[in-house]
């Protein structure tokens, strides 16, 4: 089943109401095959440190996550740096504050990352400061950043966001969002032709400062896209990485 919803078709996955997510439990933990104990035991350790050890290896890896209706939802991501699938956020209508929550530790999305109605969401430089990759290995419709009717989104704010290996991004129709021209996405993609970022917050309504700007003393890289070179920044306090910034190697997911 397909739900329509205003230019995007939504499947059944993330629908109203729809049913579980087609990849896997939403929010389960993925388990994988703990290391060998031996080298552990060997040293002394007693079975408690060790039942401690091996509880904080298997909650660092989650996934796929969904969540929706109620912030409280969040707590699904606490101890995450790896989501092993999609993250998927959605239908939260009541306008929560979203200053009190903050996951540094998630680096890497190997799926997609889906936003949908989330109301009193501003920015995800707070939630998500330090999400390095999306891997894009399953896509939502071949794309691999959706932000879809964020009314409250002001700025996206992923300053730390180096890669998406794999998919397209969707922005569309977010009423309040702005810097967007400030960001190159060919620092992040390998190709940006699929890209599809319509009917937000026109620039030249924002007024975009990228640091250092409003100082005359501009510290960010300027590169060039539609023939205008400019500053590229996320947000008015980050910078865009440029291209040259070492990536972290995280192949082993």
């Amino acid at each position: 089943m397909v739900v329509a919803a205003v230019g995007i078709s939504w499947p059944a996955e993330v629908g109203l109401g729809a049913g579980m997510p087609r990849h896997g439990r939403a929010g389960a933990k993925t388990t994988h095959s703990p290391p060998p104990l031996s080298p552990l035991l060997s040293e002394g350790y007693g079975s408690a440190f060790l039942d401690c050890v091996l509880e904080l290896i298997l909650r660092a890896v989650c996934g796929p996550i969904d969540i929706r209706n109620s912030i409280e939802q969040l707590s699904q991501l606490d101890d995450c740096t790896v989501i092993e699938g999609y993250l998927q956020i959605l239908l939260i209508p009541q306008g929560d504050d979203f200053s009190n929550f903050h996951y540094p530790k998630l680096t890497v999305i190997t799926d997609y990352l889906l936003l949908f109605r989330v109301a009193g969401l501003e920015t995800l430089s707070n939630l998500f400061p330090n999400l390095t990759v999306i891997r894009g290995r399953n896509l939502f419709y071949n794309y691999a950043l959706v932000i879809f009717e964020m009314t409250n989104l002001k700025e996206i704010g992923l300053y730390n966001l180096r890669n998406i290996t794999r998919g397209a991004i969707r922005i569309e129709k977010n009423s309040d969002l702005c810097y967007l021209s400030t960001v190159d996405w060919s620092l992040i993609l390998d190709a940006v032709s699929n890209n599809y970022i319509i009917g937000n917050k026109p620039s030249k309504e924002c007024g975009d400062l990228c640091p250092g700007t409003a100082e005359e003393q501009p510290v960010c890289e300027k590169t060039t896209i539609n023939k205008e070179y400019s500053y590229r920044c996320w947000t008015s306090n980050h910078c865009q990485k440029s291209k040259n910034d070492q990536l972290l190697s995280l192949t082993m997911f």
